[in-house]
């Protein structure tokens, strides 16, 4: 049976926390990074890396200091900015149906009908919209998709269906 990277370094830290790991990587993938980090890898490289920086990654490890390769470092941070400016991405492809069969006027017992889920699940999705989102209500809701480009303000006016 196949053992994931993640699996590895889960049990090697779970066993020997003081091991330094320092992973080198084919590709780069953000996600992936950051997992990793989170699970307290020492050092992230990628296979492409000049001799000068697997040698500064692996000084900089021995002695105490984490390092990652300039290429993932960029792409963690390009990931995260582009995140952080739609908060539209945290939301799960269920909360953004809602939201959208929201700003489009339907009702929570007619959303909850044809989602085939409870009222109280529709209303548990939207305020976890909405605690994401950070707002409180169906107008801020509306107003993000619009900003967001989630939907149109021209066509959201003609719609007539005004929250």
């Amino acid at each position: 049976p196949t053992v994931s990277l993640i699996d590895v370094i889960k049990r090697i830290k779970r066993f020997s926390p003081i091991i330094k790991i320092v992973v080198i990587s084919p590709k780069i993938d953000s996600i992936l990074s950051v997992t990793l980090l989170q699970l307290g890898i020492e050092g992230f490289i990628v296979i492409d890396s000049s001799a000068a920086n697997v040698l500064q990654a692996i000084r900089q490890v021995c002695i105490g200091q984490r390092y990652i390769s300039p290429e993932i470092a960029m792409d963690i941070a390009l990931t995260k900015v582009q995140a952080d400016l739609n908060p539209l991405h945290h939301l799960s492809e269920r909360e953004l149906q809602i939201m959208s069969m929201i700003i489009r006027g339907k009702k929570i017992a007619q959303i909850a009908q044809e989602l085939n889920i409870s009222t109280k699940t529709v209303n548990s999705y939207r305020y976890r919209m909405f605690s994401k989102l950070k707002i409180s209500g169906d107008v801020e809701l509306t107003h993000i998709a619009v900003r967001y480009g989630l939907i149109e303000i021209e066509s959201y006016l003609q719609s007539g269906k005004h929250i």
